[in-house]
């Protein structure tokens, strides 16, 4: 049980309101064409959208990665060996965000084999989750081992060990809960250990049932369970999916605010249990996106439930505080009250006016962006926690290299995604605190995924500056542990 202690501390910790009491504010100073004297409000959805839509999709199998992902994102698949262009929603602002998703993540078979070390074709890697992760994908907590609705699950091992090995493999925490078949008693242990959301598919556990979640006022964020929708192809046509969508989100009013979740396990060509067909996934998805997305109303916003939740919560708890003098507005914006342990800290601002925005200053690291549209201002900003800022990355600078290294710490082996190939002469150079260097080959270079072996290189367990080196030119830094 004590192997676990610092599992239950890091979830429980981080989610009490600020414990070490420091504020976290920004400041705004905005400048106006003219004087001004409207209302500053926040947006009830992200980029001021009237309805969030969220898919997760569940138990980590390798075709969320192979057709999933590039459907979504854009890009070529392995899988029917076609090219996707990626669907699209925009900021309000003028720029483009591609669909993302959630995965619902379980480590071992019954006899505690890792099904994710590249040795089950049927399941996704550790490095293809970690490149979902960081394409602004979300993981969730599904259990160690899947034990779902049956006597003598020991649900804080499955909820402890599966936070504990996705951590070492990943470097991410996991916050939110997903119940492996809708186990209802999961959820008291998932709050018990500091889960921020409980997502199920046993509407009966949830306060909405099994209708869509109206956001437009303050979501009671004590320990909150939201339904999702299972689809499959068993259970709904193409028509049938398309059909649900317009009753769902083509006649809302103006003034109404909705969130919809919903998951499947497999999009496979093919017809298994449990999951959808991938023509049939990709027709529904495609009339998402030329209705409400870019090429449509532009009034969707499609993220996964972990990003959605968290705007809610930063929404709903920071203070916001603005005065006006002539043709200035400064906003103030505490979101100390926000819990420590979100991965989005975002927020969207709406101000009515005739006038123009001249100028705006921001006095900490956050980013923003602004745009008019019938004589409303919508201004969003990623607040200075954030860890993924949709509206400010430039994935299409090929001049800067991003290399993800895991586990950390580490022990007998290092992992690499890099956002391209590494060349094949490039090396791996380790400095320690003490300045003493050590270099050494990297194993499977010339891919965007590759490896080193740390057994028998006698290092001492610290702190250590690792480089990936090509050609005397430093390709990225990063700071690593090892044991």
């Amino acid at each position: 049980m004590l192997k676990y202690l610092y599992i239950l501390l890091a979830l429980l910790s981080p989610m009490g309101m600020n414990a070490f009491g420091q504020e976290r504010v920004i400041v705004l100073e905005i400048q106006f064409s003219g004087n001004i004297q409207e209302e500053l409000r926040t947006a009830t959805l992200k980029y001021n959208k009237q309805f969030a839509f969220s898919f997760t999709f569940d138990d980590g199998l390798d075709d969320a990665f192979s057709l999933g992902f590039p459907l979504l994102n854009g890009g070529h698949s392995s899988e029917d060996n076609n090219d996707y262009p990626g669907l699209y929603y925009t900021d309000g602002c003028g720029k483009r965000i591609t669909f993302t998703a959630g995965l619902a993540w379980f480590t071992a078979n019954s006899a505690g084999t890792d099904l994710h070390n590249g040795n089950s074709p049927s399941n996704m890697t550790w490095s293809q989750a970690l490149q979902l992760y960081h394409a602004g994908w979300d993981i969730f907590n599904h259990s160690y081992d899947h034990k779902a609705n049956q006597s003598g699950i020991d649900y804080n091992y499955q909820l402890s060990k599966n936070a504990e090995v996705v951590k070492s493999r990943l470097g991410i925490d996991l916050h939110y809960v997903i119940p492996p078949g809708g186990d209802s008693d999961y959820i008291e242990p998932a709050f018990a250990m500091g889960a921020n959301a409980v997502f199920t598919s046993s509407a009966g556990q949830s306060p909405y049932g099994n209708e869509a979640v109206i956001v437009d006022n303050e979501i009671d964020h004590t320990n909150p369970v939201f339904w999702r929708n299972s689809i499959t192809s068993s259970q709904y046509t193409s028509g049938e999916l398309k059909q649900l969508a317009v009753d769902r989100f083509s006649d809302l009013e103006p003034d109404k605010h909705i969130w919809w979740n919903e998951f499947t396990h497999r999009v496979k060509y093919e017809q298994i249990g449990g999951s959808v067909k991938f023509l049939q996934f990709k027709e529904y998805l495609d009339f998402m996106a030329n209705q409400y997305g870019e090429a449509g109303l532009d009034n969707g916003w499609f993220a996964s439930s972990i990003e959605v939740y968290e705007y809610l919560i930063v929404r709903d708890k920071l203070h916001l505080d603005y005065t006006i003098s002539n043709n200035r507005l400064s906003v103030r914006i505490d979101y100390s009250d926000c819990p420590l342990n979100l991965r989005y800290y975002d927020i969207s601002l709406l101000f009515t006016t005739d006038k123009t925005i001249s100028s705006l200053q921001i006095d900490q690291n956050g980013q923003t962006s602004y745009n008019k549209q019938d004589g409303e201002y919508l201004i969003n900003i990623s607040l200075p926690d954030s860890h993924f800022a949709k509206l400010f990355e430039n994935i299409d600078n090929e001049d800067i290299w991003d290399i993800v290294v895991y586990p950390i710490p580490a022990k007998q082996q290092l992992f690499f995604y890099s956002n391209k190939p590494v060349p094949h002469d490039a090396s791996i150079v380790l400095t320690g605190l003490s300045g003493v260097s050590m270099s050494f080959d990297m194993q499977n270079a010339g891919f965007s995924e590759f490896s080193a072996n740390l057994e028998g290189k006698n290092i001492v367990p610290g702190i250590y500056l690792l480089q990936i080196v090509h050609d005397g030119s430093v390709l990225d830094t990063k700071k690593i542990i090892i044991q």
